[in-house]
């Protein structure tokens, strides 16, 4: 759903909870996240997926639904550049977000309450992220076609010509990156350097 979160059991598959943001105008609900106390953050990236192609119509916000499920807006406005990809930093008690912005993405830090902090800029179009053991950050980008890698003050690409990469995952047991590929409808495996 793009304006309703759904929560299902692990196991069985079974319906536990429905957080219906509707009544806030959500435009294209993207990416979820749990945080330490159990509440969950949510991107509204703030576009719409058209037969026209992608519309702009904005409404870029962050969402924190609390274990007893009120809703309240933690951030929002044109200045969190079309968020989508979310993570939890667990190291600095941060959300880290990948901006999807067609031009210009970033790759930033948010705190629970609002405050902003940018990490790294890339080419535009960024999708998912994860945050690596060692520190480092992998954004999926959709401008470039390629898996790009944030470490302290470098920014490069490790994976190149992919069909429109999204969310990503990590297999930390075998160093193994996920790359889901919107278009062909794929997942890819790649190794990891250590």
């Amino acid at each position: 759903d793009i304006d309703v979160i759904r929560g299902f059991h692990g196991r069985t598959g079974a319906a536990v909870a429905v957080h219906d943001l509707r009544p806030w105008r959500a435009r294209l609900l993207n990416d979820v996240e749990a945080g330490p106390d159990g509440t969950l953050y949510v991107t509204d990236t703030g576009i719409i997926m058209s037969d026209a192609g992608v519309l702009y119509p904005r409404g870029d916000r962050v969402f924190a639904i609390a274990p007893d499920r009120t809703v309240r807006v933690i951030a929002s406005g044109e200045q969190l550049s079309l968020p989508n990809g979310l993570q939890w930093d667990a190291r600095s008690g941060r959300l880290v977000i990948a901006s999807f912005h067609p031009f210009t993405s970033e790759v930033y830090t948010l705190t629970t309450t609002g405050e902003r902090n940018v990490i790294g800029t890339g080419p535009g179009r960024f999708d998912g992220l994860q945050l690596l053991e060692d520190g480092r950050i992998v954004a999926a980008s959709w401008e470039d076609h390629s898996i790009h890698v944030f470490d302290g003050s470098a920014h490069y690409r490790i994976i190149t010509h992919l069909d429109q990469p999204a969310g990503l995952g990590v297999d930390t047991r075998r160093n193994r990156l996920l790359i889901p590929l919107v278009r062909p409808g794929t997942v890819e495996l790649w190794q990891l350097d250590r």
